[in-house]
């Protein structure tokens, strides 16, 4: 599910999708979350970063798969959502894990999951301590296992 999650990001820096959704706070982050209108993805449900909080900007760039934070499948009817997400590391590539809960139109939302774990001896300098070491439930910064999504409004 993660390659192909991945597989699907390659997609997105191709295609540029812009979701027409709700805008949400995440962490500190505006987030734009919607369906993609039209390309390869269109359907799927997305959440991507429109103004991220200043101590992770350098991370979040226009395109692949900096960007987005989670893609998946929501179900029209019960708002019922599976898919991934995208854990962010200076340096490192983007490790890719799974991600579900409720997403209900105009409310906040909680999205869980175990979350990524980068090498416990993970290093900017050397890209190959950025392998992904496993999943956990409970992560150091009691952060990561959950993402928390707060409605501000409608989108753009």
């Amino acid at each position: 599910m993660r390659r192909l999650f991945l597989a699907a990001m390659a997609v997105v820096a191709l295609a540029s999708p812009a979701p027409a959704g709700d805008l949400f706070v995440h962490n500190g982050s505006i987030m734009d979350a919607g369906y993609v209108l039209d390309g390869p993805l269109a359907g799927q449900y997305i959440v991507q970063y429109v103004r991220p909080k200043p101590e992770i900007a350098h991370l979040v760039r226009p395109g692949w798969p900096e960007r987005t934070l989670v893609l998946g499948v929501r179900d029209v009817n019960t708002g019922q959502f599976t898919g991934n997400s995208l854990r962010l590391r200076t340096g490192c590539a983007p490790l890719a894990y799974d991600v579900s809960g409720y997403i209900i139109r105009y409310k906040s939302f909680v999205l869980f999951g175990p979350a990524a774990l980068y090498n416990r001896n993970a290093d900017f300098r050397n890209p190959y301590r950025c392998d992904q070491a496993g999943n956990d439930w409970r992560m150091i910064d009691k952060k990561q296992s959950y993402l928390t999504f707060e409605y501000i409004g409608p989108g753009y």
